[in-house]
């Protein structure tokens, strides 16, 4: 049975880490005892033990309207959802991405730090950044086409 991955209603572990996002779809095997995975990033088929695939779902929502939602120590902001898939959690912000129109200094090494610096921020906090020209090339098609990958 191949499976599509919402994250909202399901987590899967692979060989412990939280790759769910990371996952196209997924196949069990159960005659082989094996799982097919393929990932958004590229079209291999990757083949699993069982033993090294979990797949976590129907979480219960936990009640944030009152609270502040902390990660290790740390606030998170924009938090809409947290589930709770038996002992790991998963937050869900609020959906948002950034977008910078970049004009012509991307050879410049104080802009390329500042570039890295954003970048690692972003990447972090997993915002998702649009860097775009100022050169009236499609900017309104790329940004909707962004928006509709991240919807």
């Amino acid at each position: 049975m191949s499976m599509n991955l919402d994250i909202t209603t399901t987590m899967v572990l692979v060989k412990g880490q939280d790759k769910t996002e990371q996952i196209s779809w997924l196949k069990h095997d159960r005659k082989n005892q094996r799982v097919e995975v393929q990932y958004k990033s590229n079209i291999t088929i990757y083949k699993y033990s069982s033993q090294n695939i979990k797949v976590l779902n129907k979480p219960k929502s936990i009640n944030i309207e009152h609270c502040l939602v902390n990660i290790k120590g740390v606030p998170a902001y924009k938090v809409t959802k947290v589930l709770n898939f038996d002992t790991l959690h998963r937050i869900i912000y609020e959906i948002f991405m950034i977008c910078v129109f970049m004009q012509k200094n991307e050879n410049n090494p104080k802009q390329l730090n500042r570039d890295r610096l954003k970048n690692s921020i972003l990447e972090k906090y997993k915002i998702p950044l649009l860097r775009l020209p100022t050169n009236h090339s499609g900017e309104e098609e790329k940004i909707k086409k962004k928006l509709d990958e991240l919807l």
